[in-house]
């Protein structure tokens, strides 16, 4: 867990053990002792949606750096808002795939650290256990289901580009 007072400040997440220089970029919106829950910026400076990345694959947190300065700008500039983001109780995994079924939210999984993006698509159900998902391909089109084992998902990446 992310000291508390981190929580809705924009910061830098290392993540990727096979190459430390690479990080993400956003506001903290929770982490427990499974998943670091954040609300990601572009590159550009936009709200990019909402990510949700395993504990054991953060390497390092940096809160000052002349990248988040840069990147602080150009929300400023820009004079977007956050999105809002559910509020977690219990399971941030579950909380968050409950939220994006109720909006129809597109979302895109790694799993079992693939380093991809293996299923995208349209929440349909959600249990402690699985979650079913309405596949949409490349392309747009409909693609079938997916039944996806909850302790499948590295990632989560719900809304973004």
């Amino acid at each position: 867990m992310l000291n508390p007072l981190l929580k809705g400040k924009i910061i830098q997440c290392h993540i990727d053990k096979g190459d430390p220089d690479s990080f993400v970029v956003g506001r903290l919106w929770y982490s427990d002792d499974t998943w670091l829950v954040m609300q990601n910026i572009s590159p550009s400076g936009r709200w990019n949606g909402v990510a949700l990345y395993q504990m054991v694959d953060l390497v390092r947190v940096t809160v000052q750096s002349e990248y988040l300065k840069r990147t602080k700008k150009l929300i400023r500039l820009r004079k977007e808002s956050a999105p809002q983001v559910v509020a977690i109780a219990g399971c941030a995994l579950t909380a968050v795939l409950r939220d994006a079924m109720q909006q129809s939210t597109f979302l895109s999984f790694e799993l079992w650290q693939s380093g991809g993006r293996d299923v995208s698509g349209i929440v349909e159900d959600v249990t402690d256990q699985v979650v079913r998902v309405r596949q949409i391909d490349e392309y747009g089109v409909a693609d079938g289901y997916s039944f996806i084992s909850m302790e499948a998902i590295s990632r989560c990446y719900v809304d973004d580009e």
